[in-house]
């Protein structure tokens, strides 16, 4: 299974005047896990999956119009500007972490291809070759973040989120609840790296479905070294890169009253159908009693 992430937009990394090349070019690899979690049915299988985000743009941070593709080893991880589908990026998932890490680091030279315009017509191609190495502590923290299924305790409120969280490893925490069934609805918040529970200022509506996302984030661009490209011809780019390790978890439940509102809540349906009743018996004259 292969996931694609395409934006519209082209990002600009500012031009140093101490090389003489003019174009920059610039890589981010993001790379992530996740384990969702379904209310009531228990975790599934962590996901592991790589973004390779290519941007490049003249010295005036204006974007370029070459197609740009990007591909680890095997051509499992990909990253794109100019292409006919927009800029972006597509990973292959995972589930096994031996297996995505050698495709990021073990499986030879990763690959760069150049085309004149958004066509890529394949003889006017220049390729590259590049080469990814992570630190042993590279991907300390991929693993997913498992979320605490409590969808059964939530407050309507003021609910309270936890998930896990082993402190001092990630820069930062974001939290995005999603409302399912109404989509105009919802929050989120950047909460510090060492944050595992969130509560919003939030009520959350009975009988609706949400998701709640956690993305746990650490910089890792000093962890891990990408060359620059080489091929027949010199690289016309300054080449700048960047990484970063997402531990994310996704927890979807529908949101049900506590237990004490629903006391409250069938105790109010009882005393409305006791007066609906009462309101609705017949009117019956009294009669004097007879003595035999």
């Amino acid at each position: 299974m292969k996931t694609s992430l395409f934006l519209p937009v082209s990002l600009a990394v500012t031009f140093s005047a101490a090389d003489a090349r003019s174009q920059v070019m610039s890589l981010t690899l993001n790379v992530n896990s996740q384990i969702r979690v379904m209310a009531g049915a228990g975790p599934e299988m962590t996901e592991y999956y790589a973004w390779p985000f290519i941007t490049a743009s003249d010295d005036m941070g204006e974007p370029l119009t070459q197609q740009v593709q990007v591909s680890s080893p095997a051509g499992q991880f990909e990253g794109y500007i100019n292409h006919p589908n927009g800029w972006g990026a597509s990973s292959t998932v995972y589930h096994d972490a031996a297996a995505f890490e050698d495709e990021l680091f073990n499986n030879g030279d990763w690959e760069l291809r150049e085309f004149p315009s958004i066509e890529g017509f394949a003889e006017d191609e220049s390729v590259y070759t590049f080469s990814v190495t992570g630190s042993e502590t590279f991907l300390d923290g991929l693993g997913g973040t498992l979320i605490t299924d409590n969808a059964h305790l939530l407050d309507l409120g003021a609910p309270t989120f936890e998930w896990a969280n082993p402190g001092g490893l990630y820069d930062a925490v974001n939290v995005y609840l999603y409302d399912l069934t109404d989509t105009s609805l919802g929050t989120s918040a950047l909460l510090g790296g060492d944050a595992a529970s969130w509560s919003p200022a939030y009520t959350l509506l009975p009988g609706h479905m949400y998701q709640l996302t956690v993305n746990q984030r650490r910089d890792t661009s000093s962890l891990v070294t990408i060359s620059e490209p080489t091929g027949d011809d010199p690289f016309p780019y300054q080449w700048f890169t960047s990484a970063d390790v997402n531990a994310n978890g996704v927890y979807e439940f529908t949101a049900v009253p506590e237990p004490r509102e629903y006391a409250l809540a069938a105790g109010a349906a009882l005393l409305g159908l006791a007066l609906w009743r009462r309101a609705r018996r017949p009117a019956v004259a009294s009669a004097p009693l007879r003595r035999s």
